[in-house]
């Protein structure tokens, strides 16, 4: 089975992508994705925070040397690199990021449209299926 396939089935996820996880599910959403073998760093998205700001902070917890200039172009551009490294696979849990459809919903749209195209774009690797995914937490849900 797949990572994918495991993603799909858990609760913590409800589905496919793009992953919306409640805030709440943060810490069994971790211990599964660490138990996948991937590397989990958290990125809080604040309410005043730019697009340039989220991707280099998202930069910084992937360990790119320099930040990616606060652009989608840079940030593909090391995006691209990643198996070269010999790193990955990586999950990104993006704290808060219900923040984003305050700040409007073309900048929620945006983002999560360009991160995940950007990671299926690319690829596929020889030695994982995605080495990057983003799981977009916040208060998607009013019961939990």
């Amino acid at each position: 089975m797949s990572y994918l396939e495991v993603l799909a089935a858990a609760p913590e996820v409800g589905g496919g992508r793009p992953y919306l996880v409640n805030q709440s599910n943060q810490s069994r959403l971790g211990e599964l994705l660490d138990g996948l073998g991937f590397q989990v760093s958290a990125v809080r998205v604040t309410e005043d925070a730019s697009v340039a700001e989220l991707l280099d902070d998202i930069g910084d917890r992937l360990g790119w040397p320099h930040p990616t200039g606060g652009n989608w172009w840079g940030f593909q551009d090391y995006y691209g690199n990643i198996p070269d490294e010999g790193r990955g696979p990586y999950a990104i849990l993006l704290e808060n990021s219900d923040n984003l459809l305050r700040v409007g919903p073309r900048r929620f749209a945006t983002v999560i449209h360009k991160l995940l195209s950007i990671t299926e774009e690319i690829g596929p690797w020889p030695n994982m299926e995605i080495p990057l995914e983003f799981f977009f937490l916040g208060a998607w849900d009013a019961d939990d």
